[in-house]
């Protein structure tokens, strides 16, 4: 799948490569990143920057992993506050207590899928190995989130929640809230089946993206359904940004689950308010 360089690229910094949307961080004050595979110490089939605590590789390695990405980042790893994904579309409000959950104290919660905050420092963290990183920014609100969706949670609305759950907690409005669509696995590569399609095919208004192979086999654009979502919720089509990256064919560069099994590390994608 192409990107489109206008709106996502990939950058090195510190030995570490990420990728980030064009102009954010500057525009809006603000820090946010996608991970690659590239700058870490694991080791194997996790080689090399894996942030996946649940991976099965060493949490020694992971942990200098996050330090590196951090750095690269130019944000505390200590501050860090890390989802716990269940495929799902609970939303936390993340305050000052919530500091270094997940990274240097236990998390206080289960199945958070989104994180939102209007506290600068905490770097918000979820991960991916083909399923959507969302990133979100309210720059007058000054709020902040970060979401984790595959097709369950794309068809459950979480690209609408995230946002609807910044108006009415922060008092956010639709059209000062931008969103990026991060990497996720493509329409090129993500291949469903009957038992899938038929869950699927009962919301034809969110599908505007969906092509039959042959008789088995559907190709499903999540990126279209995420968009389609985020409009329902009133955000203009000038603030939705797409990386047009597909993680499974980012061979190279990304680990992809479609691609590689259970047998690959996991990406992180952060963002947090700066002062």
């Amino acid at each position: 799948m192409d990107f489109n360089k206008k709106q996502f690229n990939w950058y090195w910094n510190q030995q570490v490569e990420y990728g980030a949307f064009l102009g954010w961080d500057k525009k809006l004050n603000i820090t946010h990143g996608f991970s690659t595979r590239h700058g870490g110490v694991s080791e194997g089939c996790y080689k090399s920057m894996n942030l996946g605590f649940a991976s099965g590789d060493k949490e020694e390695l992971i942990i200098e992993n996050f330090k590196r990405f951090s750095q690269a980042l130019k944000i505390d790893w200590k501050n860090l506050v890390l989802s716990d994904q269940i495929h799902e579309t609970e939303i936390r409000v993340v305050s000052e207590q919530d500091i270094g959950s997940g990274i240097i104290r236990l998390k206080k919660y289960k199945g958070i899928d989104g994180l939102i905050t209007n506290v600068p420092g905490i770097p918000l963290a979820t991960f991916h190995a083909d399923c959507t990183s969302l990133f979100y920014i309210d720059a007058v609100k000054r709020v902040a989130g970060v979401a984790h969706a595959g097709w369950r949670g794309a068809f459950a609305g979480m690209a609408g929640k995230m946002a609807h759950r910044m108006k009415t907690v922060y008092g956010s409005k639709a059209e000062n809230i931008q969103v990026g669509i991060g990497p996720g696995i493509g329409k090129c590569c993500f291949l469903i089946r009957e038992d899938v399609y038929n869950q699927i095919k009962v919301f034809p208004q969110y599908v505007t993206r969906l092509s039959r192979v042959n008789d088995e086999q559907w190709r499903l654009s999540l990126e279209s359904v995420h968009e389609n979502f985020l409009k329902l919720e009133g955000i203009p089509t000038g603030n939705i940004f797409k990386s047009g990256i597909c993680t499974c064919c980012e061979k190279e560069r990304l680990f992809s689950h479609r691609r590689m099994g259970e047998e690959r590390g996991n990406h992180a994608a952060v963002i947090q308010l700066n002062s």
